[in-house]
C-alpha cells in the first residue's frame, strides 16, 4: 500500500491524507507447470552427449597417439609436431564434450519444463565450474531463477550473494552478474531491507551497463547475441530502474526516483511491443504523473 503523508491544520485540526506516488514493483516471472515426466529424457540427453563425446574423444586419442609414435621413431619432425598439437587441441575437445553435456541437457530442462532434472543438472554443473567456461555461471542464473520463482528469498540472498562473491574474483566481466545482482535486489526489497534492495540494484544496473557497453563497441557479439537478447536485456534493464526508482520512493528521494522512472520509460520504449512493455509503461507514467512537482 501506498504510504499517507498528514499534514496539520493551523488550529490543530489533521487535514485530508494524501497519498505519496507509487511507483511500479519488480516482480519474479513464474514458473510454467514441471513436468517431471521429461525428467528421464534430460538425463538421457546429458548421458549420451557425455559418454559419445567420451567415446570419440579415446578413439581420437588412440589414433593420434599411434601416429604420433610412429612419425617419432620415423624422425618425421613435421608430422611430429603436427601429431602433438592434435594431442593438445584434443584435450580441448574433451572440455567441450563435457560442456555441452551440461549446457544442452539443461537447454532441453528448461524448454520441455523438466525444473527438477534442470536444477541437478546446474548443481552438477557448479560442482565441476572450475573446468568449465564461465565458471558455469549460466548454471547459477538457471538456479537463481526457480528460487525466484519460488519466492525463496533467504536462499535466493544467500545463494546469490555467494555467486556473485565468486564470479567477480574470476570473471567481472560476465554480462549473467546483471541477473544475479537484480534477484538479490528483488528478496531484499521483498524482505523490507531497502538499503540492501538499493544496493544490490545498483549494482545491477552497474552491470547492465557493462553489457550495453560491450554489446555497442563488438557488432559482431550484437550479432552473435541476437536482437531477441538484446531487446529482452533491455527490457530487464528498464524494469530494475523502475524497481530502483520504487525504493527510492519509499526513503522518500523523489527527485532520484523521478530521474529513475524516466530512465525506466526510456529504456523500456526502445523494446518490441508486448503485453510486459505495456503494463509498465503504464506504470511508470503513472508514478512519474504523481511525481510533476519534484
Amino acid at each position: 500500500m501506498a504510504k499517507k503523508s498528514v499534514s496539520q491544520h493551523p488550529s490543530g485540526g489533521r487535514q485530508i491524507r494524501a497519498k505519496q506516488p507509487k511507483a511500479p514493483q519488480l516482480e519474479a516471472p513464474p514458473l510454467p507447470v514441471e513436468n517431471p515426466g521429461q525428467d528421464k529424457v534430460v538425463y538421457a540427453v546429458f548421458a549420451t552427449i557425455l559418454i559419445l563425446g567420451t567415446i570419440v574423444n579415446i578413439l581420437l586419442f588412440y589414433f593420434v597417439g599411434q601416429n604420433l609414435h610412429e612419425a617419432y621413431l620415423a624422425k618425421n619432425w613435421l608430422n611430429t609436431a603436427l601429431m602433438a598439437a592434435l594431442l593438445v587441441g584434443l584435450l580441448f575437445a574433451v572440455r567441450a564434450a563435457f560442456t555441452a553435456a551440461f549446457v544442452v541437457s539443461a537447454t532441453v530442462a528448461g524448454r520441455t519444463n523438466a525444473f527438477s532434472a534442470q536444477h541437478k543438472i546446474c548443481t552438477w554443473a557448479l560442482k565441476y565450474k572450475s573446468i568449465l567456461p564461465d565458471r558455469a555461471s549460466w548454471a547459477s542464473q538457471a538456479i537463481i531463477q526457480q528460487m525466484m520463482a519460488k519466492q525463496d528469498f533467504d536462499q535466493i540472498i544467500e545463494f546469490g550473494t555467494t555467486q556473485y562473491e565468486d564470479i567477480t574474483s574470476k570473471n567481472p566481466k560476465d554480462h549473467s552478474l546483471a541477473v544475479l545482482c537484480t534477484y538479490v535486489g528483488m528478496s531484499y526489497q521483498a524482505k523490507g531491507d531497502l538499503p540492501k534492495s538499493i544496493e544490490w540494484n545498483e549494482k545491477s544496473i552497474e552491470q547492465f551497463g557493462k553489457f550495453f557497453a560491450s554489446i555497442e563497441k563488438s557488432k559482431f557479439a550484437k550479432k552473435l547475441g541476437g536482437q531477441g537478447v538484446v531487446e529482452a536485456m533491455t527490457m530487464n534493464y528498464a524494469q530494475v530502474l523502475a524497481g530502483l526508482g520504487s525504493s527510492y520512493l519509499q526513503q522518500q528521494n523523489f527527485r532520484k526516483a523521478k530521474e529513475l522512472l524516466k530512465q525506466s520509460l526510456e529504456q523500456a520504449k526502445k523494446t518490441s511491443e508486448t503485453p510486459e512493455r505495456r503494463q509498465l509503461v503504464k506504470q511508470v507514467e503513472e508514478g512519474l504523473s504523481r511525481l510533476k512537482r519534484w
